[in-house]
């Protein structure tokens, strides 16, 4: 596991007009995603010292996809180091991303995302966004294993639906930024802990169907037969809530 390599990811948007998708599959590692330079769809490196782990990258049509081969984890042994550290540009992106026991780290404000799939295993990920995307959004899909999963700036990502499903994992949804729109927000979770933070002035009704799940909420939220309530004005938040041996927290910002 001496060898270093690194190899540079410098590609251009398939198509100059319409949307790219671009789909990252990775294994155990880091993942840094940030905003980066207007022409390009994706830019950056991707450092490792597994051979077998050298990125393919293939393209077809308007999708390109950036993947490792994961079948050999359980062999390697020693020190290892899977590190990628890449840039998103200003063309309009249908993004899904797939980690496996991986720290992740996704800065996504003021992208133009025209789709978002997350789907992580064991891992440590945060996402934030701090401007609002540039595109509209139909779903957003996010899927956890036994993960822990924090997620701020959700009122800007422009999306109509949201759909969580979580395994015994921390998963904690914050709705800050500012809605354009209605947002229905769909959550599955077991053996998990959920919390979920909406602005001040943000109206919200959220509905549970549970077993053996302990819930928690602040005043503001007003709760009657298993729904719950926050007065406001404006666009409406909605949530499906179905969860089993777990715990809820409702919050407001």
């Amino acid at each position: 596991m001496e060898k270093l390599f690194t190899d540079v990811i410098d590609i251009a948007p398939p198509t100059r007009d319409g949307i790219s998708r671009l789909e990252l599959a990775m294994g155990a590692g880091t993942l840094t995603l940030n905003p980066g330079s207007a022409g390009k769809l994706v830019h950056g490196t991707i450092s490792y010292n597994v051979p077998e782990w050298k990125p393919k990258i293939t393209r077809h049509e308007h999708t390109v996809r950036i993947e490792q081969d994961k079948s050999n984890l359980a062999m390697i042994k020693g020190k290892t180091v899977n590190d990628w550290d890449l840039q998103l540009g200003s063309s309009p992106i249908d993004l899904a991303l797939s980690a496996g026991a991986a720290k992740v780290r996704l800065d996504l404000g003021g992208l133009k995302l025209t789709g978002l799939t997350i789907s992580q295993g064991a891992s440590d990920l945060s996402l934030a966004l701090d401007e609002p995307n540039q595109a509209e959004i139909d779903t957003f899909n996010f899927t956890a294993g036994a993960a822990r999963s924090d997620l701020h700036g959700l009122g800007f990502l422009n999306a109509r639906r949201m759909e969580f499903n979580g395994g015994a994992g921390l998963l904690a949804l914050n709705f800050d930024g500012q809605l354009h729109q209605d947002l229905s927000v769909k959550l599955s979770a077991s053996a998990g802990s959920v919390t979920i933070a909406v602005p001040d002035g943000v109206p919200s009704d959220a509905k549970l169907n549970g077993v053996m799940t302990n819930v928690k909420s602040d005043r503001a939220w007003s709760r009657s037969q298993g729904r719950y309530h926050l007065d406001g004005t404006g666009p409406t938040l909605t949530f499906d809530l179905r969860m089993s041996v777990g715990s809820l927290e409702l919050k407001r910002l």
